[in-house]
């Protein structure tokens, strides 16, 4: 696979989270490292439950800032979720200090928001892989992370052939 194929695939992946994603459509366990940072507890206790039960590994943050606190001592995690609003940084800072240091710009990141006019913007620009909209179906999230991830193994794999 090229890469424009795997701009073309994380495209195509990003564009089907915002809609109906059937969960069949990436068997298998990922085994991903994903951060959930949403200032809201019950909110990352929900994304905890339905992701561990898909087989990631879950680490929180309460705000941008707590996230990029865990990042910098820590191993990356494979994929990132943030909302949008949140004290003391939001996920628009998140998502730009993310993508401004090399060791970090290119962690997936999908956006779990209320606001879809801000969300939508964001994967617009190519700043966040996909977007999914408060409230939002457990399953359909657990799918797009599922989609995003797989997408991300397969292009590192693409990669490391070439």
């Amino acid at each position: 696979m090229d890469p424009g194929e795997v701009t073309d695939t994380i495209t195509r992946v990003a564009a089907s989270c915002s809609g109906d994603l059937a969960p069949k459509v990436f068997p298998g366990p990922s085994l991903s490292t994903i951060l959930v940072v949403d200032d809201d507890q019950d909110t990352r206790g929900l994304f905890r439950f339905v992701l561990e039960q898909a087989g990631h590994q879950v680490v929180e943050a309460a705000n941008g800032e707590a996230a990029l606190d865990l990042i910098t001592p820590n191993p990356l995690p494979d994929l990132i979720t943030t909302d949008l609003t949140m004290p003391l940084m939001t996920g628009e800072g998140l998502i730009e200090r993310l993508r401004s240091e090399p060791r970090t710009s290119s962690i997936p990141i999908v956006v779990v928001s209320s606001n879809p006019l801000a969300a939508r913007a964001l994967e617009s620009s190519g700043l966040v892989e996909a977007v999914v909209i408060k409230p939002f179906d457990p399953i359909a999230l657990e799918a797009c992370i599922r989609a995003v991830a797989t997408t991300r193994r397969m292009a590192a794999m693409d990669q490391q052939r070439m």
